[in-house]
């Protein structure tokens, strides 16, 4: 029932944005920024709850998610000193000469820089706490090969059940064009078909909050209405297939309401995105 009102909600969002004439002042960073970012770091949770649930140390029997290219080095591997164990997953340096920076990944784009893992128990284990760093020190970048974009913050990853985990996202920042956005969030995931050892070929929903400033320097608030999908197969990854996503400006929210609805489970980059300016069609990255 509750899921139905929010959907509700959304549906009246949209009905209100459609009834306002195009106001070609209205800037649409907000939406833009939160899709990227939120697109991003859903692919770093994929590639680490992959690596986690089937490494050898963390008992994993295969990479799915992870290109090859990509060296993964652990400074500690034993549970048996308490203090978990802390790998790194390295997608090398960025070359800012060659003409493709970074190494390209299973969902279109290229990574360069590391993520830090340190991880309390086995994924498997309920209550086990992951705590995953993308600090910049470390020179993460995401893109298309020829635009790269810096990635930073970290987030705090909860297994609360066999299908269930909690996601904690602070300090997030994105250097993108014309400036830089900063984000956190706090979300639920759900498995929809639970797969304890390798994360490849599962499916999951998010549901959850948002809070960000653009690249404008906006205020905003994002919440998911209806829970986005994920399909973890190949042409999948690039982003949500299902779900729908307000966001609105803190600041002139009356003018400022956007809509995000990742479509109808097409495997491809395309969201739509409402606002006063129309409907359109834009691609994540």
């Amino acid at each position: 029932m509750k899921q139905f009102f929010r959907f509700a909600t959304f549906i009246a969002l949209l009905l209100t944005i459609h009834s306002c004439k195009k106001d070609s002042g209205v800037k649409e960073y907000s939406a833009e920024d939160n899709t990227a970012i939120e697109t991003e770091y859903a692919q770093i949770f994929d590639v680490v709850a992959d690596y986690l649930s089937s490494d050898s140390t963390t008992r994993k029997t295969d990479n799915n998610i992870l290109p090859e290219g990509i060296a993964v080095s652990f400074i500690d591997k034993t549970y048996a000193d308490s203090d978990g164990i802390v790998c790194f997953i390295d997608y090398g340096s960025l070359d800012h000469g060659s003409s493709y920076k970074g190494i390209p990944c299973r969902d279109g784009r290229y990574r360069a820089g590391k993520i830090s893992v340190a991880m309390s128990k086995h994924w498997t284990d309920i209550g086990t706490v992951a705590i995953v760093t993308v600090s910049s020190s470390n020179e993460y970048y995401v893109g298309d090969g020829t635009k790269m974009y810096k990635v930073s913050g970290w987030e705090t990853i909860t297994r609360t059940g066999d299908s269930t985990f909690t996601i904690e996202i602070e300090n997030a920042a994105m250097q993108r064009e014309n400036g830089n956005m900063s984000w956190s969030a706090s979300q639920t995931i759900r498995l929809l078909n639970g797969n304890n050892y390798g994360w490849w070929n599962t499916s999951y929903e998010v549901s959850g909050t948002a809070q960000g400033i653009n690249k404008n320097g906006d205020a905003f608030n994002a919440e998911i209405l209806r829970p986005l999908k994920k399909n973890l197969i190949l042409g999948c990854l690039g982003t949500y297939v299902l779900g729908n996503v307000r966001i609105i400006n803190t600041v002139n929210s009356d003018d400022n309401k956007f809509a995000i609805d990742y479509g109808d489970e097409t495997c491809d980059n395309n969201v739509i995105l409402i606002s006063k300016n129309g409907t359109r069609t834009i691609q994540v990255w």
